[in-house]
């Protein structure tokens, strides 16, 4: 009810997320209690108050590991990473990015979001190579279960990448993917992002 509420910006969202832990706590559901820190840590997040974050998930982990819950580990590492990347710690970031695919894997989940913020991290650091390798990882394991909007999202990227690289009509073609994907996966955000992007390929050649 409280991530709801925090979605819809009702401003009594916090007070429900903080009374829901504290039950959690009272029934010593262990499990709820790393799930309600991890929401409690994206909040603290989106707010901008990235220690506060941090401190959360690194709550949620302790939890986490004492129950081996790697399901619910790979969540909070990914928490963990976005916070060290807004704190510019790139090994930090890349480390526990690559830790959260890895249980991912292991109990059999799709990584393919993970690897897309890693791709996504290294090209914001230049390093193309790693950037495209990733994508591909990405895509292979977003195709296997039908992920279309990592699938759209792994377009976007190999667009800006060829953008990079001076192939337009690449980047174009790789553009339209991409909008067609965030299309059928319905996410606004994603769209927007998505068709922005083209729209700057386009620009590009007149």
């Amino acid at each position: 009810e409280g991530g709801a509420m925090q979605t819809m910006n009702d401003p009594n969202y916090y007070a429900v997320q903080t009374e829901a832990r504290k039950v959690c706590e009272e029934l010593g559901d262990r499990q709820c209690i790393s799930q309600a820190w991890r929401i409690h840590g994206n909040e603290r997040y989106f707010a901008g108050h990235f220690a506060e974050a941090q401190e959360a998930y690194l709550a949620g982990v302790s939890v986490a590991r004492e129950l081996g819950d790697r399901g619910e580990m790979g969540n909070l590492l990914t928490g963990l990473a976005v916070v060290a990347e807004s704190n510019l710690e790139w090994p930090q970031a890349e480390q526990t990015l690559k830790e959260a695919i890895s249980l991912k894997k292991e109990i059999g989940y799709n990584p393919s979001d993970i690897q897309m913020q890693l791709a996504e991290l290294y090209l914001r650091l230049g390093r193309l190579s790693d950037t495209a390798r990733t994508a591909d990882e990405a895509y292979s394991e977003a195709q296997k279960t039908g992920a279309r909007q990592d699938l759209g999202e792994v377009f976007q990227l190999r667009g800006a990448l060829a953008r990079l690289e001076g192939r337009l009509d690449i980047a174009q073609e790789m553009g339209e993917k991409a909008v067609t994907e965030m299309r059928v996966s319905n996410g606004a955000l994603p769209l927007t992002l998505a068709l922005a992007a083209l729209s700057s390929t386009l620009t590009a050649r007149s």
